[in-house]
């Protein structure tokens, strides 16, 4: 076990690039759904889609910056439940 300020600085670095990277995410992902006229080529509906899967991960990730801050263990069954709704759903 790391000491308990390895484990806040852990904590505060993940939840604060997820969360950045998942602000940036969702605001390009309105841009693609409201300018449809202008980002209506199929590839635009691909990028849509694995943007949606990146803010999954990226919430994920936040989810376990938080945790990490604060010193909470998610229960083995909790994971295994997220773990098969990420498979489904990517």
């Amino acid at each position: 076990m790391g000491s308990f300020l390895d484990d806040v600085l852990c904590g505060c670095l993940t939840v604060g690039f997820a969360g950045i990277f998942l602000a940036f995410y969702v605001v390009i992902l309105l841009v693609l759904k409201i300018r449809h006229d202008k980002f209506n080529a199929p590839i635009y509906e691909q990028m849509f889609n694995m943007g949606i899967t990146d803010c999954i991960q990226l919430f994920l990730h936040v989810l376990g910056g938080v945790c990490s801050l604060a010193q909470f263990d998610i229960p083995p069954d909790v994971n295994k439940v997220v773990e098969k709704l990420v498979l489904v759903l990517i």
